[in-house]
């Protein structure tokens, strides 16, 4: 274990751009735990010019800190021998906590009411809190039943439509069905409409051997052990367990519904005809997951003829011929409407509380802090000057610098992400990570969003044109289908639970998890047979399951006010 005291802050300050500083004559303090970023050491970190004006930001507020940086490995360990006994930190990374932890911690009077802090508010901490502010979504998870706030996380805001299901993320996260545009016209072949019409194109895809191998390997390629995988979607399936159908206001779990059944069996079909392997294990593509990886090393052989992913990327391992374009939506089963993967407009993760020995008035300067554009704008982008550049006419955040540990210590210049941010600071995103704009990041349709100058010029000056157009069918058929957040709602929208609640999760849910997420690969591969469905269904209501739908369905109620 490091403890490393930043500079003492003993300036005393008036009003500052960034928020108004304590009492005169007052210097605050806080201690910190917190967790060691992968790649640069806090050592390092604290010899970088962005380190210094950081410290400048909490000076500005009269705020000492005093850090605590352990290990990755070690955090969970520190953390719980920490808190069980008396030198309890004011500030600590609480994520290796569990549920129960936290509301365990709570019931013993040893959380700090974040609402008793900002009381003491003299700067935007008390906005961002409140209604309608960035952290209103935190505020909606970290309530306990008593009605204190005792922890929030990570917010970053998305660029964002805002509509009867809440704001929804529009750039960062288009995911939709990719298929090879020049295999079917190559062939005078039409967009698939039916899943009829899938088959066949697979078929005459591997007939025609469009890659050139001399393989029938041109085949579709998705996740198994996941409904977030796009063809789900065609079904009418949520896309993660215990989903929120945000219309009905009702806990989901995507291996009840209805169109679960004959989603097995079309995935059986395009297994039993080669139209694909069981062997892809992949995720849609992001670029930055291992299962991403995976997709990768298949692409680079040519021969992915349909895979989910991002409608705004080329993939990176694509031959320099092909051409993917965003599918139209299918109706797979008359009389299930076919749902589309959308993003939150805020993402929320993490988990961060103040002990209750903290000083309130240290913790609302603390919070005053963090809630600046100035605090924002240094964690995305960093240090004008260094790290990126602002066009005066268009607005246009440009970065100017790697984010290469390499290269950062070689230049000194580095972004406050890859420093502080999910491991002993907070990240307080008011700027949506994927752009690299700072203007309104609102709209309220889709229609508004594609005609809007943001994405006529800024976006169209970044992507291809065939990426713009792949934008424009997203959003034409996000905006006709049943929406479904892609991130697990549980994580995001509900209120923390209680300990009952906590106790029953901690009881039957990883077992729960575990059987769903084997559940589609055992149809798929005769573990089970698809015409003992119920028995599945039977299996898993004795393991738990109704018992931890019951809590979830708990949560989304009182986070509706039902």
């Amino acid at each position: 274990m490091k403890k490393i005291v930043c500079l003492a802050l003993v300036l005393i300050m008036a009003l500052s751009m960034m928020g108004i500083a304590s009492a005169e004559g007052e210097t605050l303090k806080l201690t910190v735990l917190g967790r060691q970023r992968s790649g640069i050491t806090f050592e390092e970190t604290q010899t970088l010019h962005a380190w210094q004006v950081l410290c400048d930001m909490f000076k500005a507020n009269n705020l000492e800190l005093e850090y605590t940086v352990v290990e990755r490995d070690q955090i969970a360990s520190v953390l719980n021998a920490t808190l069980a006994g008396s030198d309890i930190p004011d500030f600590f990374y609480a994520n290796p906590l569990s549920d129960a932890d936290c509301i365990n911690l709570i019931d013993r009077g040893m959380m700090l009411d974040i609402n008793e802090a900002l009381k003491y508010s003299k700067g935007p901490a008390a906005k961002e809190f409140g209604e309608g502010g960035l952290y209103e979504i935190s505020r909606q998870i970290h309530t306990y039943t008593d009605g204190g706030m005792y922890f929030f996380g990570n917010v970053s805001k998305q660029i964002s439509i805002d509509t009867a299901y809440g704001s929804h993320a529009i750039v960062g996260n288009n995911c939709t069905m990719l298929i090879r545009q020049d295999w079917l016209d190559r062939l005078n072949l039409p967009m698939p409409k039916t899943l009829e019409d899938v088959v066949n194109v697979l078929v005459a895809f591997q007939e025609n051997d469009m890659n050139g191998n001399g393989i029938k390997d041109e085949r579709i390629v998705i996740d198994w052990d996941s409904t977030f995988n796009g063809v789900a979607g065609w079904f009418g399936l949520a896309p993660q367990l215990f989903q929120c159908n945000r219309l009905e206001k009702t806990a989901v779990v995507p291996e009840l519904q209805e169109g679960y059944v004959p989603y097995v069996k079309f995935l059986q079909e395009l297994v039993d005809k080669g139209l694909a392997y069981l062997s892809d294990e992949v995720s849609y593509y992001n670029g930055g997951t291992s299962e991403g990886d995976l997709l990768n090393t298949i692409m680079q052989d040519d021969c992915v003829a349909m895979y989910y992913g991002v409608a705004l990327a080329d993939h990176t391992f694509q031959s320099a011929e092909a051409v993917y374009t965003a599918m139209p939506l299918i109706q797979a089963v008359e009389g299930i409407e076919p749902i589309m993967n959308i993003s939150h407009g805020y993402k929320v993760w993490s988990r961060w509380g103040f002990s209750a020995k903290a000083d309130p008035k240290a913790v609302a300067a603390f919070l005053d802090t963090i809630c600046t554009q100035e605090y924002a704008k240094w964690v995305t982008f960093g240090i004008e000057g260094e790290t990126y550049e602002v066009d005066p006419d268009s607005g246009l955040y440009t970065f100017t610098a790697s984010n290469k540990y390499e290269d950062i210590m070689s230049t000194g210049k580095a972004r406050g992400y890859m420093l502080v941010i999910d491991s002993f600071l907070p990240d307080a995103s008011q700027i949506g990570w994927y752009q690299q704009y700072y203007g309104p990041l609102n709209w309220k349709s889709y229609d508004e969003f594609l005609n809007s100058e943001y994405c006529t010029k800024t976006l169209a000056s970044q992507y291809t044109e065939n990426q713009m157009k792949n934008l424009k069918i997203y959003c034409e058929e996000a905006q006709k289908a049943l929406l479904y957040n892609f991130n697990n709602d549980v994580g995001m929208i509900t209120p923390m639970n209680t300990l009952e609640e906590a106790e029953v999760l901690d009881m039957y849910e990883a077992d729960v998890k575990t059987y769903l997420k084997e559940m589609t690969v055992n149809f798929l591969t005769g573990v089970y047979d698809i015409n003992d469905y119920e028995s599945c269904v039977e299996e898993l209501n004795s393991i738990g399951l109704q018992d931890v739908l019951a809590v979830r369905q708990a949560q989304y109620d009182r986070y509706f006010g039902k």
